[in-house]
């Protein structure tokens, strides 16, 4: 038989996405680890190894909560707020990439704010002000981190990136970060990075035991039982 159309429930190697959030389960105690910790803390470094899970619990744990399209275990909840949410991976340009997430449709103003976070650490916090709120706070998710070091080879957009996002961190606009374990030690001559580090609550090691793994495929056969009868 036949499979019927639409998308399996296994991703393979690939992270889940926000689009797979009723997929993702055995993470929620995670997801609302990390959704209280943001009341606690303006700048997130989820940081584990390779395949553990960072980026898949906060494309499809952290991001849909914040949004108010999933709920949080335990009856946490985010920080409160219409949350604009902005996803992004560094790429070799770091700077050229942020400014076009957040204004897509204003080349003009992607120049000028461009232009200003080379020379300002403060840059980033004067422009986002007139577009949040208390109502409208801001979420910048940057995952793969570690794209910083291993693409960019511009140092001075490599260190205004970093100044300009840790500084922007506030309660208005929270910042979450996903770094591969090995690439911790390449945050560190970065003062900005430091001194983050060195707050607790502003660092979040993800693990992957076995148990966990096992907990998360049960947990995702059963969810997945219907589609299996259904021909997948």
């Amino acid at each position: 038989m036949p499979p019927e159309a639409g998308e399996p429930p296994y991703q393979g190697l690939r992270s889940f996405d926000e689009s797979q959030a009723e997929w993702f389960f055995g993470r929620e105690q995670l997801t609302a680890v990390l959704a209280n910790r943001l009341h606690e803390t303006n700048f997130l470094a989820v940081v584990g190894d390779s395949g553990s899970g960072k980026s898949s619990v906060v494309r499809a744990g952290v991001i849909p909560a914040f949004k108010g399209v999933t709920l949080v275990a335990g009856g946490s909840v985010p920080p409160l707020g219409h949350w604009q949410v902005h996803l992004f991976t560094p790429t070799a340009r770091p700077l050229e990439k942020l400014v076009t997430v957040l204004w897509p449709d204003d080349v003009s103003q992607q120049t000028a704010v461009r232009d200003q976070l080379l020379f300002s650490p403060s840059a980033l916090s004067h422009f986002l002000a007139p577009r949040t709120s208390v109502l409208a706070p801001l979420l910048l998710v940057i995952d793969q981190f570690e794209e910083l070091f291993s693409q960019c080879q511009d140092e001075a957009q490599r260190r205004a990136f970093i100044a300009n996002i840790v500084q922007a961190a506030s309660p208005l606009c929270k910042i979450v970060i996903t770094l591969r374990a090995d690439f911790y030690s390449a945050c560190l001559p970065y003062e900005p990075l430091r001194q983050s580090s060195a707050n607790r609550a502003s660092t979040h090691r993800c693990h992957s035991t076995r148990r966990s793994y096992r907990r998360r495929s049960l947990a995702l056969l059963g969810k997945a039982a219907g589609c299996f009868r259904r021909g997948w």
